[in-house]
């Protein structure tokens, strides 16, 4: 493995562990639970993460789409959802643990799409860390609103507060 992808393997089993955290934190009533019919569950959350990791992993194996393996049916039981996240997540890291840095520039086309002009392996793994990230965070909002972190109010840490508690020491 080189460097690059050593750290997005990194990132990649790091957020998903998050993310599986956070998902344990719902039971199965809220796992299907959304506060207004705009909002996706958790449930559709980590079914697109998982689904589109999947995605992104065969468009690196294989750049024609029209050769990748179908995505199968994603269980509906969280716990089986998170078993499937964690497996994915070990295939990801093999995957990684292959690419030569040479590699990282072999273009790719998301869906063999003709306008998906600068994409390629590099493009594909970013992609898959964006949208783990990306669901991370709204699962945690949806986290919050069940109350998983407590019935306090929401506190911002905000970068200006940790400058202002240097100012007295900078002086």
């Amino acid at each position: 493995m080189n460097k690059e992808t050593e750290v997005y393997s990194w990132l990649l089993e790091t957020y998903v562990s998050k993310l599986v955290d956070r998902v344990n934190l719902f039971s199965d009533v809220q796992w299907q639970w959304h506060p207004s019919p705009p909002v996706p569950s958790a449930q559709m959350l980590t079914t697109s993460a998982l689904e589109w990791m999947i995605c992104d992993r065969h468009h690196i194996m294989e750049p024609d789409a029209h050769f990748h393996e179908a995505i199968p049916p994603t269980p509906a039981e969280r716990a089986k959802v998170v078993l499937s996240l964690q497996a994915e997540v070990k295939e990801w890291v093999r995957l990684l643990s292959q690419i030569r840095v040479e590699d990282l520039d072999a273009p790719r086309r998301q869906f063999n799409r003709l306008d998906a002009d600068n994409q390629d392996v590099r493009w594909m793994m970013l992609h898959a860390i964006d949208n783990i990230v990306h669901k991370l965070g709204e699962i945690t909002v949806l986290s919050l609103a069940l109350g998983h972190s407590g019935a306090e109010p929401y506190k911002n840490d905000l970068p200006a507060e940790a400058y202002e508690r240097l100012r007295p020491h900078l002086d």
